[in-house]
């Protein structure tokens, strides 16, 4: 099957480019292993036939919420 031309934007300016990806960064190896049992977990429900479990996952009210939490002085 042909497969339409991607969509693309001329950006000129280097400053609007989008900065490369990190996969992730954690400072907290249990914090890592941690999101990526969430991520594993999530994921594989989401591809499942089912998706109800999910909504244990989502609040109805919120937005965005993220917590950092570090003791570290290292400025990382």
């Amino acid at each position: 099957m042909e497969l339409p031309r991607p969509i693309v934007f001329d950006v000129v300016d280097e400053a609007a480019k989008i900065p490369p990806t990190q996969r992730m960064f954690v400072a907290d190896a249990k914090a890592q292993e941690i999101a990526s049992q969430f991520l594993q977990q999530y994921f594989t429900i989401f591809d499942s036939e089912n998706r109800q479990p999910l909504l244990d996952a989502y609040n109805e009210h919120a937005l965005f919420s993220m917590t950092i939490n570090t003791t570290s002085s290292n400025n990382k």
